[in-house]
């Protein structure tokens, strides 16, 4: 009689089933474990041969990606004199801003880079507001272009 030497190998994740068998064979919606902003998720398995059970734990650490910007900023003030993203996980980029004409005002393919609200001759532009086009991919989803408009307001 095998069953007497047959493992029972039971999965879960954050304490809730997941699955059974040697190896996990489901896809998981992590993104309901990450409403609460965790950026880890703990991953177990119960091993139990019928008289003996074990588990072990195991830390996932999730990769995550941000990409935020201000609606308004300041250029003639000490505080607040640029705009630019805040962001963690980005790996391609590229900014264009436009004044309210359509003509490029800024340009950047680097992240980090801040738009003082200088024009691309290097002259003030006015107060109003600007629509920005970023093009960018994350560690998160890789090879997947994404887009974003949206518009920031020049206050002098």
């Amino acid at each position: 009689d095998n069953s007497k030497n047959s493992m029972w190998r039971t999965w879960y994740l954050q304490g809730e089933y997941a699955g059974s068998g040697v190896v996990l064979q489901t896809d998981i919606d992590v993104a309901g474990y990450l409403k609460n902003e965790q950026d880890s998720l703990v991953l177990s398995l119960e091993v139990n041969s019928g008289t003996c059970k074990a588990q072990t734990d195991t830390v996932i650490h999730i990769r995550s990606a941000e990409l935020e910007f201000p609606t308004a900023f300041t250029p003639d003030e000490v505080l607040n004199n640029t705009f630019g993203p805040v962001s963690s996980g980005i790996t391609k980029f590229a900014m264009t801003v436009y004044d309210r004409m359509g003509a490029v005002v800024f340009k950047s393919s680097s992240v980090e880079a801040q738009w003082n609200g200088n024009n691309t001759a290097g002259q003030s532009c006015p107060q109003g507001s600007y629509v920005y086009v970023v093009e960018y991919e994350t560690l998160v989803l890789p090879n997947i272009p994404q887009k974003r408009v949206g518009t920031v307001t020049i206050l002098r």
